[in-house]
C-alpha cells in the first residue's frame, strides 16, 4: 500500500501547488481498491493539508470533469495484497506461520482484488485452521471470475440478523469510526455485542 499511498501523494502535492483546492478523481473498476486507498490516505497524510483537498472515486473516468487531476487506480502487487487481507484477517501485515500458505492461496485466489481480500480477511480471520480449508474449498467452486459469489459466501455465513446489520453499515455508516457505528447501532437496538 505504501507505493501506492506515495503515489498518490505526488498527484496530490504537484496539483496542490498550482491550485488552492485539489480535485483528484480516483477512476478504476469496482473493489479495485479506489476507496481503501482514499481512506488510507485520509489515514496517514491529511495532517499534511491545511486547504482543501477534495477525492473523488469512481468506476468511470468519463465522470471526472476537466479540473479533476486523474489517477487510474492498479491493482495491488502480490506483496501488498498479501499485507492487505494480513491485515484484515490478523491486523498483523504478515500471516502467523501456521496460515501463510493458506493465505497466499486466498491472495491468489481473491486475484489480488482488494475488496475480495478485505471481505476474506474478515471472514477467515477469527476462524481456525480447518475453517479456513473448508471455506477454500467452497471458493473453488465458484466461478472465478464471478467476485460477487465469492464475496456472497463471507455474507452467507452471518446469521439473519448480523446480515441486517452488515447491510445497515455498508449503506449508512461507511467511513464512520467503528465505535460511532456501535453505539449508533446500539442505540436502536440493532446490534449485540460479543465478547
Amino acid at each position: 500500500m505504501v507505493p501506492r499511498l506515495k503515489k498518490l501523494d505526488s498527484y496530490i502535492l504537484g496539483y496542490s501547488a498550482a491550485n488552492n483546492i485539489c480535485f483528484i478523481g480516483i477512476h478504476g473498476m469496482g473493489g479495485i481498491g479506489k476507496s481503501t486507498l482514499t481512506e488510507a490516505y485520509f489515514m496517514k497524510m491529511s495532517h499534511k493539508f491545511e486547504g482543501s483537498v477534495i477525492i473523488v472515486t469512481t468506476r468511470n473516468e468519463n465522470l471526472l470533469i476537466e479540473r479533476y487531476k486523474k489517477c487510474r487506480a492498479e491493482y495491488p502487487d502480490d506483496n501488498e495484497a498479501l499485507q492487505l487481507f494480513c491485515w484484515k484477517a490478523f491486523e498483523s501485515i504478515e500471516p502467523p506461520e501456521e496460515f501463510k500458505k493458506l493465505s497466499k492461496e486466498v491472495v491468489e485466489y481473491a486475484s489480488n482484488l482488494s475488496l475480495a481480500l478485505t471481505v476474506l480477511g474478515s471472514l477467515l480471520g477469527s476462524k481456525r485452521k480447518y475453517l479456513w480449508e473448508s471455506a477454500l474449498c467452497r471458493l473453488r467452486k465458484c466461478p472465478e471470475k464471478e467476485i460477487v459469489g465469492k464475496l456472497k459466501i463471507s455474507f452467507d455465513d452471518l446469521d439473519e440478523v448480523d446480515q441486517r446489520i452488515f447491510l445497515d453499515i455498508a449503506c449508512f455508516f461507511k467511513g464512520q469510526r467503528k465505535y460511532a457505528v456501535i453505539e449508533n447501532l446500539d442505540s436502536c437496538g440493532s446490534i449485540r455485542i460479543m465478547g
